[in-house]
């Protein structure tokens, strides 16, 4: 018989052990292992099964929680694989310009007569976007604002990371007001100076390339009717 070391004096039960060892050797005459099979008592029986149940109950209670979680990983990840697409698309739409649906419009100066190819901001939601997050514009494109009738305007160049050049444009297609070289990403306001029918939003530098002044006239079926 051995007694656990802690025994009555240290307040903790002793557990009665009994154990028979056997050794075994090899031919060289160096052993090979020792191996001891340990007798448990009744009392190390009883307390490795209460152990043993008590695993299985932490496990089963935390059954539902490691289920949950995977459960949430797999929805998030069909999610972001449905959305992917739309997002890549969203993600080109603002780098690139759209290649179809673009009307022309041209402006005549001093110089002569200058051909642009537009998109056509109709609707509220396309004018409150506009150019935003757009990071590349051709020479030869811009964005035509049509407001829907003459008053004063205000713009400005929040979110967007190109430098342009902003035409304000009467009802007959006159050039009533000129901002150049506006500031990317400033949220400062840009006003028409003047009843505006639509803005023309160009590269910067534009109007100094043409030689573009206020009475210059602008052609496009939105101006002139």
């Amino acid at each position: 018989m051995a007694t656990h070391p802690t025994g009555p004096k240290g307040g903790r039960r002793s557990i009665p052990l009994r154990i028979s060892c056997r050794s075994s050797q090899s031919i060289s005459g160096r052993f090979l292992f020792s191996a001891c099979e340990l007798q448990e008592s009744q009392f190390l029986r009883d307390t490795i099964a209460e152990a043993k149940a008590l695993n299985l109950w932490i496990a089963l209670r935390m059954a539902p929680v490691e289920s949950a979680r995977r459960i949430t990983y797999y929805v998030i990840f069909c999610v972001a694989f449905l959305f992917y697409p739309v997002s890549l698309g969203l993600a080109e739409d603002a780098l690139t310009p759209p290649k179809s649906g673009l009307e022309k419009l041209e402006i005549i100066t001093s110089s002569g007569t200058h051909e642009f190819s537009v998109e056509v901001m109709r609707s509220g939601p396309q004018r409150e976007r506009g150019l935003m997050f757009r990071r590349y514009l051709p020479q030869d494109r811009g964005m035509l604002f049509d407001f829907g009738g003459e008053r004063s305007v205000m713009m400005w160049m929040k979110n967007t990371y190109l430098p342009l050049d902003m035409i304000f444009i009467g009802r007959s297609g006159k050039v009533v007001g000129l901002a150049e070289n506006a500031e990317p990403l400033s949220e400062k306001i840009i006003p028409s100076g003047a009843p505006a029918y639509g803005v023309l939003e160009v590269n910067a530098g534009t109007a100094a390339r043409i030689g573009l002044k206020i009475g210059d006239s602008v052609r496009h079926p939105l101006f002139g009717k």
